[in-house]
């Protein structure tokens, strides 16, 4: 692995702007979360803003695995507009403070006025789609009554990243073809993500409380529609029943852990009730969120996630960098190769699910073979040229010139980096206050004004927020 080359003397500045972040639960948070190191060394520097409930016990402003998280509050009868003023109000009075604001998907319309303020007061706006079939451009089109309005704002953004093609191809769908749009996957940190060495899966399995012998199946995920929980729940019920030697981990939030929120508690109280069947519950453990993923990666055999909406999952490309055969959803199929490095179930029929389950652990070797073609796919995708290619997209926005139409970008992969060391009290040396000034954020008990039309965000928002909901956790977490 190509050791990164020296950074220019003056990072880029980019504040990532999330609706849903820690404490609250977000999969695409966490993702990012674990590439600004790498950036860093890049050269580019990122800060994180998001909001939340005034009646939440997080600060405004806290360093998060050497991160500077900021947070503004929001209330009140509408929140909607709430939460876009104070998110649009902070960002405009640090003007000239940031580079480019890098919006994770719609950020509940946020966006949209976002890309024109970018515009009026000098900093570039960088749009993220993430997840198929919420935050994609058709997607957005279909947006009640003002899907067109909101595609024509969006088309004043300077940039696009997308995680899959899949994502990608959405753009053409809509016949919009911006000048920069790059296609990157999340990157994985394929150190930390690992086969298992001699001696380790039995240990993992150990203290867990699982018998060597067992055959294990992992689902990594939060307990909800989107990640197809239901249907793992029903062909394991065929599994189980064919197979006494097998373990289901379920490791992810859930109602256990009070880590889910109304869209999803109902919905995680129906698996577990369809998974208490005594014939079937005594091989289920329910994990709950936990940071120390790897050891679960270690004790499995087979990782399964049978998702209905996917961008990129991390969690598919930490398995396959753990050396794990996949048995995936169509969601997945950029990732997971049919029959060479897991397997795509192209429907969301659960006898279709248990077979290429029960394949797999009925054929370790075969297992073992399509688990070491995973760890070679997933080696394509490590954070290292990942953070190259991110990094040198968003220099190259920010060194474009305004337009909204054009050719694509076309970026290469020798974008100069330099490895910083980390002061002693944690914090990065760009990252240290009199290198620049911080965003200003509203004091906790600042009241932001929610004037504006009446009314909120419409029927895409409801179904955005099903992703986006915050569930309560502290500590690294699994894809949501």
């Amino acid at each position: 692995m190509a050791a990164p080359q020296k950074a220019s003397a003056e990072p880029l500045r980019v504040v990532s702007v999330f609706h849903s972040f820690r404490p609250h639960f977000s999969g695409e948070g966490e993702s990012w979360l674990r590439m600004v190191r790498p950036l860093r060394e890049r050269g580019v520097e990122v800060e994180i803003l998001t909001s939340c409930s005034r009646s939440t016990s997080a600060p405004e402003r806290e360093w998060i695995e050497d991160v500077l998280v900021r947070r503004v509050f929001v209330d009140g009868p509408r929140p909607y507009w709430a939460r876009m003023r104070a998110i649009l109000g902070t960002l405009a009075r640090s003007r000239g403070q940031f580079d480019i604001a890098l919006f994770h998907s719609p950020n509940h319309d946020t966006v949209y006025p976002g890309c024109f303020l970018g515009r009026a007061l000098g900093w570039k706006t960088v749009y993220k789609l993430t997840l198929m079939g919420y935050d994609d451009l058709a997607a957005i089109r279909r947006t009640g009554r003002y899907g067109a309005v909101r595609l024509a704002a969006l088309r004043w953004a300077d940039g696009y990243i997308s995680v899959s093609r899949a994502l990608s191809r959405t753009f053409d769908e809509v016949g919009f073809h911006p000048r920069r749009i790059v296609t990157i996957p999340e990157g994985v940190d394929t150190r930390r993500f690992r086969p298992h060495q001699i001696g380790e899966k039995e240990a993992a399995r150990r203290r867990l409380g699982i018998p060597d012998r067992s055959r294990v199946v992992l689902f990594c995920g939060s307990v909800m529609r989107r990640k197809g929980v239901d249907v793992l729940a029903d062909a394991w019920r065929q599994v189980s029943a064919q197979r006494a030697d097998v373990v289901l981990l379920l490791l992810g939030a859930s109602h256990r852990d009070g880590l889910v929120g109304g869209f999803h508690e109902s919905f995680s109280r129906g698996i577990e009730e369809r998974l208490s069947d005594p014939l079937v519950s005594t091989s289920v453990r329910w994990l709950g969120y936990r940071p120390d993923v790897e050891q679960y990666y270690a004790a499995a055999d087979v990782f399964v996630l049978p998702s209905r909406a996917e961008g990129c999952a991390s969690a598919v490309s930490e398995a396959m960098a753990c050396g794990l055969p996949c048995v995936v959803s169509s969601m997945s199929e950029e990732q997971v190769s049919d029959g060479k490095d897991g397997f795509v179930v192209r429907s969301e029929d659960p006898a279709s699910y248990a077979a290429r389950i029960l394949t797999l652990l009925g054929d370790e070797e075969g297992t073992r073979r399509m688990g070491e073609r995973a760890r070679g796919r997933a080696e394509e995708r490590d954070a290292d040229p990942t953070a190259d290619r991110l990094a040198e997209f968003l220099r190259s926005v920010h060194g474009s010139s305004a337009g909204v139409t054009g050719d694509r970008a076309s970026l290469g992969h020798d974008h100069p980096s330099v490895l910083e060391p980390v002061r002693g009290d944690g914090r990065h040396p760009l990252a240290v206050e009199s290198r620049r000034q911080r965003l200003e954020v509203p004091q906790r008990g600042h009241r932001v004004d929610a004037s504006g039309a009446a009314g909120g965000p419409e029927a895409r928002q409801q179904a955005y927020g099903e992703q986006q909901q915050g569930n309560r956790c502290e500590g690294d977490g699994v894809e949501g």
